[in-house]
């Protein structure tokens, strides 16, 4: 019997190569980039939704993780100040 984890969330190319590049962490495989970021999310109390996507605030810092939340796929990892959140969530409600 085999045993595999399976995530809640997926990763496009794109949001991995920007988590890799914004966050430094070159020296993770995909496997292991997966693990922390889901640890990340999981320790994060800073979630903002709207309609179609949540923003989940990365450890304190200016990054915010952007959901699909009708698929739980990381689209991206960006920097928002709290006047750009403001302004994407009240676009998206």
């Amino acid at each position: 019997m085999s045993y595999y984890f399976h995530s809640s969330y997926q990763f496009t190319y794109h949001g991995i190569d920007r988590i890799r590049t914004r966050l430094k962490l070159q020296n993770l495989n995909d496997v292991q980039l997966h693990e922390h970021c889901l640890k990340l999310i999981s320790e994060s109390y800073d979630i903002e939704e709207t309609k179609s996507f949540k923003y989940i605030r990365v450890n304190k810092t200016h990054f915010y993780f952007v959901i699909r939340k009708d698929v739980n796929l990381i689209l991206t990892i960006s920097p928002m100040s709290a006047t750009k959140l403001l302004t994407v969530i009240e676009k998206n409600l």
